[in-house]
């Protein structure tokens, strides 16, 4: 996309029934600078993508959390965002594709296909992701049986805090 008319038809094209004024208000909210630029892109694609990512996927997860959240006796669950990212992937303009948090839960030998970069430098955020999902599935909580180097991940709840996976960067 490069002028943010392109942005406003993208998201008018998936989101059909915004207005013309909600969608000159993405691209005010979203603008051109807000992140670097992607490789291979026009220069309004981190916005649109910036803008359709939050839409499509982070307010509605938000959103089922804080409503699931709202109906437990006691906080069970939580939120995460996988920003684990590959050089291949961002060279290419991909960013952090969906379910490429697969090969750090399951571990690279498990998965077909794994990234090269899950043996290298993003081989770190494996046993810390490996080791929360183990937790959960032993004992329905992420934190008993956590990575020691790992934070505590908080469960959801009125603050709203997701745990940030990123290489040698993990946090709440």
């Amino acid at each position: 996309m490069a002028t943010p008319a392109q942005v406003e038809t993208f998201m008018r094209n998936n989101y059909r029934f915004l207005t013309d004024e909600e969608t000159r208000n993405i691209t005010e909210q979203y603008p051109r600078n807000i992140t670097a630029e992607v490789p291979r892109h026009d220069v309004w694609f981190p916005a649109a993508q910036m803008a359709y990512g939050e839409a499509t996927f982070i307010c509605p997860a938000i959103h089922m959390l804080t409503a699931y959240a709202a109906h437990l006796a006691q906080p069970r669950a939580w939120g995460y965002r996988y920003n684990v990212a590959d050089e291949l992937n961002t060279a290419a303009g991909l960013g952090v594709p969906h379910l490429f948090e697969s090969f750090a839960i399951f571990g690279p030998d498990s998965v077909p296909n794994a990234p090269r970069s899950y043996y290298t430098y993003n081989a770190p955020v494996v046993p810390v992701a490996m080791d929360y999902w183990i937790s959960f599935v032993r004992v329905r909580d992420p934190n008993p049986f956590r990575n020691p180097a790992a934070p505590a991940w908080l469960p959801w709840g009125p603050d709203q805090r997701r745990l940030r996976f990123e290489t040698a960067n993990n946090s709440m």
